[in-house]
Order: structure tokens, then sequence, then C-alpha cells
């Protein structure tokens, strides 16, 4: 069967697909991505993130707060940072494609760790220590946020692959 002088909607009936089909369905998934990263990153801000006993931390405050961790040893909070950017450099559409994946690896790992190694926070009125705080459901939305973003990343990345070969 000749294709050349096909219109869309014959090929579309003949089960051909041409690159405009394609890239046309690529770009919904690319988008129903996106719209489904940030839902995620702003449901798990709103949500419990993690539990301190009877207490439990929103993920907005663990946003805000999280940078003090660092000054007894809790760096997870970094994962954010690698989420920002590597959505940046996916959002711009950045020729650095394998390093926005690697940051989105990154920052997936690390906010992954979180299960495994539940994050550590500084509780008391005087007497200041630090206890294991497991996630909550926040938390857990937080690491599917990062997981969506990283298969965004590796999406667009083969995309771009894809529109570069011949």
């Amino acid at each position: 069967m000749e294709e050349r002088g096909l219109d869309k909607a014959q090929r579309t009936h003949a089960g051909i697909r041409s690159n405009d089909d394609h890239s046309e369905q690529r770009e919904s998934i690319r988008l129903y991505l996106w719209s489904a990263t940030l839902l995620l990153i702003a449901i798990s801000l709103l949500l419990p993130g993690i539990r301190s006993g009877d207490d439990s931390h929103h993920g907005w405050e663990i946003l805000i707060f999280g940078p003090l961790g660092g000054i007894y040893g809790e760096f997870r909070w970094l994962a954010n940072v690698f989420l920002l950017w590597g959505l940046i450099l996916v959002g711009t559409r950045s020729p650095q494609r394998r390093l926005a994946i690697a940051v989105l690896g990154i920052a997936t790992a690390v906010a992954a760790s979180c299960i495994v190694f539940p994050p550590r926070i500084v509780v008391g009125a005087g007497d200041y220590r630090t206890i294991s705080a497991p996630l909550a459901v926040g938390g857990y939305v937080w690491i599917l946020a990062n997981v969506s973003a990283l298969v965004l990343g590796l999406i667009s990345g083969r995309e771009a692959a894809d529109e570069s070969q011949p």
C-alpha cells in the first residue's frame, strides 16, 4: 500500500502511523507527566510529610525548614533542589538531556532513601535531640512526584534522541 497519496484520516484508518502521529502522542504523554508531577508536588506540600510521635509536619513546613537539617547532618532536603533543577532542564528542553536525567535520578534516589532510612528531626523544648521520623502520606506522594519527574525526563530525553536521528 502506498502511503504518499493518503491523507491523515486514510493513514489512520489503514493503521499507518506517521512521525507526526508519534510526536503528537509523545507530546500528550509529556504534557500528562508534567501535569501529574506538578499536581503531586502540590499535594505533597499540603499533606503531612513526616510523623514525630503524635505530631506530624506538613510538606510545606518541611520545605521551608528543611535546610536547617544540614546543621545535624540531614541533607535529603536537597532532593528538592535536584528536582527543581531537573525540571528546569527538562522544561527548557535543554540540550543537556543526560544531565537532566542524572539530576532527576539523584533526586529520586535521595527521596526514596527516606523509605529505608527515615528522616531525622530535632525535637525537645530544652533538651534538644534528634529522632527518626517515619514518612507520612505526603512523604510518599513526594517520592512519587520525584519518580514522575524522572519518567518525564526519560521520555523527554528519548523524544530528543529520536528527533536528532535522520
